[in-house]
């Protein structure tokens, strides 16, 4: 069997199965994430196996020097492979926006790197952007036994030198030194993609963020704005999936859970297992 497949690739999980499984995966991931999510209700279960998203308020953000930290946490049962899935959400498939500069600065070991991105904003309100520290939570993936994936960011802490070093070394195309100066940089931002293997075909998608836009922007409206495009994307996501391999060829591979590349032949494989090669 191959690396990637569905821990469960056995036998089909029933709604039974993944209601039982949903509230101690959550659990679990609560503790060892560092980020607290509520104990889900019966209710939201049952939103859940209903193909409906939950997207709430975190709960955890609040004023921080003067700005407004915006916490969201959204939740989706799709019916696609984890892998399929995780892949779409790193790789980008099926979210492409004429807005968002986004550069890869560095890369290390296990699947981390440095990123800094860049969204051009309709005027009068200014540009934003920043540099994030992207990781993989390894411990979470080795202590659920490779049930949960974690992908996570948080501001780097040299981020704004490191973005004029990477402007003077032409490594930023399309921005010039007067549109990066102009940008406000976020004072607050983190966040998480994690993925939940559920059986054959069943895929639980956790996201977190947590940001300061800075500025004067009204904060309820950039937290509707914000959470309508979530659930949104949240809501497309299994379909998203069955088209991945349209994006990813594996040559800048990305990482699993456990920080290993996943290959196009492993995706390939995946996909023909659920049946959308």
């Amino acid at each position: 069997m191959s690396l990637h497949a569905s821990a469960a690739a056995a036998g089909g999980a029933t709604n039974s199965d993944v209601s039982e499984q949903i509230p101690g995966l959550i659990a679990q991931f609560s503790r060892l994430s560092g980020i607290f999510v509520p104990e889900l209700q019966p209710a939201d279960i049952e939103t859940l196996l209903a193909g409906q998203s939950i997207v709430t308020a975190s709960g955890e953000s609040g004023p921080d020097d003067g700005g407004e930290t915006m916490g969201l946490l959204g939740l989706q049962l799709v019916d696609a492979p984890r892998l399929l899935v995780w892949l779409t959400m790193l790789g980008g498939g099926g979210r492409s926006d004429g807005r968002l500069t986004s550069v890869r600065l560095s890369s290390m070991t296990a699947g981390s790197y440095t990123r800094y991105q860049h969204v051009n904003l309709p005027w009068p309100i200014r540009d934003r952007h920043w540099v994030i520290y992207c990781d993989k939570n390894l411990e979470l993936a080795q202590a659920s036994g490779g049930a949960i994936w974690e992908h996570r960011w948080s501001l780097h802490e040299s981020g704004e030198q490191l973005l004029r070093t990477a402007f003077e070394d032409s490594r930023i195309p399309g921005l010039d030194i007067r549109t990066l100066d102009n940008s406000i940089y976020l004072p607050a931002n983190r966040g998480t993609w994690a993925v939940f293997d559920l059986g054959e075909n069943k895929t639980l998608i956790l996201a977190y963020y947590d940001s300061d836009l800075g500025g004067r922007l009204p904060a309820a409206l950039v937290r509707s704005f914000t959470k309508r495009q979530l659930r949104k994307y949240l809501e497309a996501s299994g379909s998203l999936a069955g088209h991945i391999l349209d994006h990813y060829d594996g040559t800048s591979p990305i990482h699993d859970g456990f920080g290993l590349p996943i290959s196009r032949e492993d995706a390939i494989a995946v996909a023909r297992t659920w049946g959308k090669p």
